[in-house]
């Protein structure tokens, strides 16, 4: 394409590349020879400098060609060499017949297959000359490393012969593929980094309004990147221990651009390299073993070091760049992200904290997995209490005492001061672990609850931080009632409700009353639980929070006693399902599920019917997988569905779905299953819960039936 800018505009946007700019100032003049070549990372300022290089031609009145490599063309033969002299197109006519026949051939103008590379070489460079002939040409091509073979066949034969005509060819490339144009023998300038000085100089100049401590943060983790400069500002924290760097777009597309060319597996590799918070080489080789499919696992990191993205070095692990690591981990998706630190945790088993991370980040986020807003809210609580005051570790030591009737239960804390945010750092991982076991004790994943609540637990309890410990008692009661382990639940909820129990929170605990009630009344407790309801229940006028509102809603109609009579149970539960709890799907679903089992107990199967489709449709939909697999039961225990829930005319599964399900019916474990098909036991579990509802069964013993009978 042809180039036409404001004289010198691009040239004063450029800080610290004086040395760059005369050596292509040269080049123009013809003191340096008709070629150079441009090298560096990724936003060294490669493209800036070619920029540059069309002011100063167009100043001198020569015409600018330019083109650049990109990925989707690189397997294209003359794509590159197309965009280049398209500005041209109306030239061709000037040309003798050969060689224009020649160049129509070689951009599919023509029938026949494209043709070798020397005539269109000797066409290119014919034309290109008569370009020339009225003041000069600058040949400007970007992004060699993606430039199709035969247009860099075409360029190294056009460098070799322009020092008789007035065409000069400025190319920039990446570095580490400065080796694409070495027949060409063009000069190379490699670009550097910036220095503290230039850095600051750029960053003042492109966002004068950055406060210092900001620009502190940019200049170190930009390591005199220009594009990171220019861009990070954007982006940059309010605080300074963001455990990822957040970039902007362009910064993404920029420094994670040299995966496109790698295999899935190296990619695994790569974002498992990105997602390890540490160097250790050994951690993060073992972890690409379990996280890349197939033998020989480890070996999938070699062509990222080939591909210069990053090192390895005195068992270290190194990225090219400190924001190359933010940018693959940004760039991948969160299924391959979650892989990353699924594979990590468990190359960690020694390391409990650093184990418990990765956990987390390993589990499906609430929103992903379609549940409601209670992990969000119960980690917030966490979270908020622990801001409260801001506690330090030492400070719990001290002996300030601790008032579980305050609202984060956190004690009098107050005259220690706030801490620092790394002592912080744990506590914050652990609210949001907190979030993170509900989400998996909502969707059935029972282990991966419990390993999350008691890291979280061991994290919390030294600080005495009752809200946080509340929250893991209700996630422990809130898992082994979706388990159907109503004893167990009781016992965890209990401990809310228990003045002298770490666990205990005056505000927090009354959101459990309607799971402990729930629990109650499956273990024959209901009397302990109306009890409880009645100490803690707000007295008239007192103001609640939105969720101890919904657990009493929930209560309500669970509590009422069959001997006030039917028609008042049922007047609880219309009462408590009439109410507003459009923001609480899970609570209004299990609600519908406990009125249908209700009312078909009692023989009303037609009725029972609606609540119980619509509690399944809705604990389906949020991925609430232990209560969507009780209302299909409830539903085909009321006679509907027998035909649709046989397994002829189950919902299809998916390929992975189906070798899970065939594994283990052979008997094969979850660990064992998971060892075949390099997936975590976790993973496996999971599976199978949405395994069992599409082929109409409840457990393992009847998936050889189930599949039989489906084939």
């Amino acid at each position: 394409m042809t180039w036409r800018t404001p004289a010198g505009a691009a040239v004063a946007c450029l800080v610290g590349r004086d040395g760059e700019l005369s050596a292509i100032a040269g080049m123009l003049r013809g003191a340096g020879g008709r070629g150079l070549l441009l090298a560096g990372e990724p936003g060294a300022g490669k493209s800036a400098l070619l920029h540059a290089a069309a002011d100063l031609a167009a100043r001198d009145g020569r015409t600018v060609l330019r083109a650049a490599g990109v990925p989707a063309e690189a397997g294209v033969p003359y794509a590159g060499l197309h965009q280049l002299l398209y500005p041209l197109a109306g030239a061709l006519e000037v040309l003798a017949p050969r060689p224009r026949e020649v160049l129509r051939a070689a951009f599919g103008h023509a029938e026949g297959p494209a043709p070798d590379m020397f005539p269109v070489a000797v066409a290119t460079l014919e034309l290109l000359a008569g370009a020339a002939a009225g003041g000069g040409l600058l040949v400007l091509a970007d992004d060699l490393h993606w430039m199709d073979d035969a247009t860099l066949g075409v360029l190294r034969f056009v460098a070799r012969r322009i020092a008789s005509v007035p065409v000069a060819l400025l190319a920039a490339i990446r570095h580490g593929f400065e080796d694409v144009l070495v027949e060409a023998d063009m000069p190379i300038v490699m670009l550097r980094p910036l220095g503290p000085a230039e850095a600051e100089r750029l960053v003042l100049m492109r966002h004068p309004d950055l406060d210092a401590r900001r620009r502190a943060w940019v200049l170190e983790h930009a390591a005199g990147n220009p594009l990171a400069l220019a861009e990070l500002p954007l982006t940059a924290p309010g605080r300074q221990d963001a455990v990822r760097i957040p970039l902007t777009a362009r910064l993404e597309h920029s420094f994670a651009a040299r995966l496109r060319g790698l295999s899935a597996a190296a990619r695994i590799a790569a974002v498992v390299a990105a997602a390890a918070d540490g160097d250790d080489f050994a951690e993060v080789a073992a972890a690409i073993t379990l996280a890349v499919p197939g033998p020989g696992g480890a070996c999938s990191l070699r062509p990222v070091m080939d591909a210069g993205i990053l090192a390895v070095s005195r068992a270290k692990v190194t990225f090219e760049h400190p924001l190359t690591r933010s940018a693959i981990y940004s760039s991948a998706g969160p299924e391959l992200r979650r892989q990353a630190h699924a594979a990590l945790a468990e190359v960690l088993d020694m390391e409990p904290k650093r184990q418990a991370w990765h956990l987390a980040a390993a589990a499906v986020a609430p929103d992903q997995a379609g549940l409601t807003a209670l992990p969000r809210l119960l980690a917030q609580q966490a979270r908020n209490a622990i801001a409260l005051t801001g506690w330090a570790l030492a400070g719990a030591a001290s002996g300030a005492s601790a008032d579980p009737d305050s609202p984060g239960g956190l004690g009098d804390l107050g005259g220690l001061g706030h801490a620092d945010d790394q002592s912080r750092e744990p506590l914050d991982q652990a609210a949001a672990m907190i979030g993170q076991a509900l989400a998996a004790g909502l969707r059935g994943d029972g282990t991966l609850a419990e390993k999350l609540a008691g890291q979280a637990e061991a994290m919390v309890l030294p600080a005495r931080v009752g809200a946080a410990l509340c929250g893991i008692q209700f996630v422990r009661g809130v898992t082994a009632i979706g388990a159907r382990r109503y004893d167990e639940a009781f016992g965890q909820l209990s401990r809310m409700f228990d003045r002298a129990d770490p666990a205990y929170q005056a505000v927090q605990s009354t959101w459990a009353l309607g799971d402990l009630a729930e629990a109650a009344v499956r273990t024959g407790r209901g009397n302990e639980a109306r009890e409880l309801l009645a100490a803690f229940r707000p007295a008239r006028g007192d103001s609640v929070t939105p969720w101890t509102r919904v657990a009493l809603l929930y209560a309500a109609p669970l509590l009422a006693g069959e001997e006030d009579g039917a028609e008042a149970v049922e007047q609880e539960f219309r009462r408590s399902l009439e109410a507003n709890l459009v923001r609480w799907p899970f609570y209004r679903a299990r609600l519908l599920l406990e009125y249908g089992s209700w009312l078909r107990r009692r023989r009303r199967i037609a009725e029972a019917r609606a609540p119980l489709r619509h509690a399944h449709q809705v604990c389906e939909a949020h991925g609430l997988l232990p209560w969507a697999e009780r209302a299909r039961q409830e539903l085909r225990a009321t006679g509907e569905g027998r035909e649709t829930l046989r397994a002829g005319a189950r919902a299809p599964l998916s390929p992975q779905e189906l070798q899970i399900a065939r594994l283990a019916a052979e008997g094969l474990s979850n660990r064992e299953i998971g060892q075949r098909l390099y997936l975590s036991h976790r993973t496996i579990g999971s599976h199978l819960y949405r395994i069992f509802p599409k082929l109409g069964i409840s457990s393992r013993a009847q998936l050889g039936s189930a599949l039989a009978a489906g084939d």
